[in-house]
């Protein structure tokens, strides 16, 4: 990965595409034409599944493949709740912004930093939470208990201690003999 980044900073490596127009033409010239254009050179394709593994930014929801995460419709009723939830959160926006322009053009809004601020009444919308969906998964299986395996006590070895001789003294020589 570092050394892609550095061939595409060096003008070597084709850059990822910045649009989906512009994935959709690499992607053509990729798998059809066998080139990339990098900078004002052409340079030939030889492994254009890698490339492709590295040109691609974004995808159509219909073709993502991740094991993970499963895409599946909203239901009609589900979206039909969600969208009546947004407009009231717009209603409930455009209320609170006219209501906020009429106290401004009363004059009601406080004049110092001492003054107290002016209340207005606001009506929250009605929003309810959905159920969350919960898919029933199976249970993981059980984990493996590693058996117990009897052995013998190893016998008991005495190690007799280490006898250390202590350094003979150093014999220092007599002073005031010249030898």
């Amino acid at each position: 990965m570092r050394e892609l980044h550095r061939e595409r900073v060096a003008g070597t490596a084709a850059r990822p595409p910045i649009t989906l127009t512009h994935q959709s033409e690499l992607i053509r010239d990729i798998t059809v034409n066998k080139t990339i254009k990098i900078g004002a050179k052409s340079q030939a394709v030889t492994d254009s599944p890698g490339m492709l593994k590295h040109m691609t930014v974004v995808a159509p929801l219909s073709k993502v493949n991740h094991p993970e995460y499963k895409l599946q419709p909203v239901p009609k009723i589900s979206q039909a709740q969600e969208h009546k939830a947004v407009q009231q959160i717009h209603a409930a926006a455009l209320d609170r912004q006219q209501k906020e322009i009429k106290i401004l053009s009363q004059g009601a809004h406080p004049a110092k930093p001492s003054d107290p601020p002016t209340k207005i009444k606001v009506d929250f919308p009605k929003v309810s939470v959905p159920a969350p969906i919960v898919h029933a998964q199976p249970p993981p299986a059980a984990p493996v208990i590693p058996m117990h395996v009897e052995r013998p006590i190893p016998p008991h070895v005495v190690v007799p201690p280490l006898k250390v001789q202590p350094p003979p003294p150093r014999k220092e020589k007599e002073k005031g003999k010249g030898v």
